[in-house]
């Protein structure tokens, strides 16, 4: 199997439409131009916003997830703690991408190898807790650092560690 250049982690009400995925997360060709456009195509927008979590990794989220009401993506939400070290305060909304950071000319990288094996990882250990705990999802969208939340955060950290 080859690397994905980007990472696909859908929101939660997709995941629960239909029979758990095998994997979920959809790996996403990246193309060199035009990134804008292809942002906007997996995450919404105007304006898809990238965010940085991690060093070497790049979130990219809809730039009004919130006031569009879209559905919450509480597994992108975990992986950003996790990687962050910290309990995010507010919730991660639509559908998010990951990408590598942005290089010379403002153009994003591809998902280095490592990183991306280690994020599907991480997001095949927190995706079922998150299924499991769906009932949880209205009072995560307003109180994301609510102690309930610190389980799914601990299987990432779990996850990400060698």
């Amino acid at each position: 199997m080859t690397t994905p250049p980007a990472l696909l982690i859908p929101p939660l009400d997709r995941l629960l439409a239909g029979p758990i995925p095998v994997q979920p997360v959809t790996h996403v060709p990246m193309p060199t131009h035009h990134q804008f456009n292809w942002r906007s195509e997996h995450v919404g927008g105007p304006p898809p916003e990238a965010a940085y979590y991690h060093p070497k990794i790049t979130i990219h989220v809809h730039g009004n997830g919130i006031a569009e009401q879209l559905p919450p993506n509480p597994v992108a939400w975990t992986l950003a703690c996790a990687w962050r070290g910290l309990q995010l305060e507010y919730p991660l909304i639509g559908p998010v991408l990951v990408t590598g950071t942005e290089g010379p000319g403002g153009a994003f990288t591809p998902l280095p190898a490592p990183l991306a094996t280690q994020t599907e990882q991480v997001i095949g250990k927190v995706t079922p807790w998150w299924l499991e705990h769906a009932y949880m999802v209205p009072l995560w969208r307003d109180y994301a650092d609510s102690r309930v939340f610190t389980p799914a955060i601990a299987l990432a950290r779990q996850a990400l560690t060698p």
